[in-house]
């Protein structure tokens, strides 16, 4: 499975990762689907479900909520997440050293 990672030090930084994912998702949905033109995006024509969607197809949150979020999809049979979406090394060594030892 794939997913965007973004972990977050804080709530605040957290929200503010989502907000920006939510903008990048938005400039990307609306020029891949022409209104104008019959097609139907969700996530453009249905802008209050976008933090959900995000939210949904993300790891994204402090390690806690990131910790969470792979428990349930290791619960649902998930083995492997490839981390896609620009994940720096700092992200990464951030990632390793507060939310991998949960799962050794």
């Amino acid at each position: 499975m794939t997913r965007s990672l973004r972990i977050a030090r804080s709530a605040a930084e957290r929200d503010a990762l989502v907000e920006r994912q939510i903008a990048s998702l938005t400039v990307l949905a609306e020029s891949a689907t022409a209104p104008r033109a019959g097609g139907r995006n969700l996530f453009y024509s249905e802008p209050e479900s976008r933090r959900e969607t995000v939210e949904a197809a993300s790891i994204i949150g402090t390690p806690d909520e990131c910790i969470e979020r792979l428990r349930r999809l290791q619960t649902g049979g998930v083995e492997q997440v490839l981390f896609s979406g620009g994940v720096t090394s700092d992200d990464l060594r951030f990632f390793a050293s507060e939310v991998m030892p949960a799962f050794s």
